[in-house]
């Protein structure tokens, strides 16, 4: 019996040690894929980008079916033919994914942190994606809505999300 017990333990213990790795590797392949994507549109203003930045959001705050496997490259097998490699599974954020999981408490401020470092990017992106439509925010104006309409600036979009505050 006590085999058994520790074999549960065991067992129990090497999936948490998986659905761990596979959620911070989910959170990475996300942030990765959403620098990527505001890149590419900046670069070459190709609207279809940006439809793919906005979809990453919506499947990592749980707005969207979730891909099954979401943790593996999806985006480069979709954007090749325009087909989802794999099946949906239910809507679901990450974040919930995580706090489920029963992760200790450092995991999981550890990862909470990740996404909020990775979220506070999105502003920046947003501001990119703003400047290649000419809108901006008020001078001195650092959050809120972009009210201001001008010219088109995609030098500025490129170099917000190339610059060293996008890297840090």
């Amino acid at each position: 019996i006590l085999a058994g017990v520790v074999m549960k333990e065991q067992h129990d213990t090497a999936l948490l040690l998986a659905n761990t790795k596979e959620l911070a590797q989910e959170l990475r392949q996300s942030s990765d894929d959403l620098t990527r994507f505001i890149r590419t549109y900046t670069v070459t203003g190709n609207e279809s980008y940006w439809d793919y930045f906005l979809q990453v959001i919506d499947i990592r705050d749980g707005k969207a079916p979730l891909p099954d496997q979401p943790w593996r490259n999806y985006w480069d097998l979709f954007i090749s033919d325009g087909k989802p490699p794999r099946g949906f599974l239910a809507p679901s954020a990450l974040l919930s994914r995580m706090e489920e999981a029963k992760f200790d408490s450092v995991e999981i401020a550890l990862l909470v942190e990740s996404k909020r470092q990775s979220d506070a990017l999105i502003d920046l992106e947003d501001t990119a994606y703003n400047a290649m439509n000419g809108r901006y925010r008020p001078i001195g104006q650092y959050s809120g809505a972009f009210s201001m309409n001008g010219t088109k600036n995609q030098t500025l979009a490129m170099q917000l999300v190339h610059s060293t505050q996008y890297h840090i």
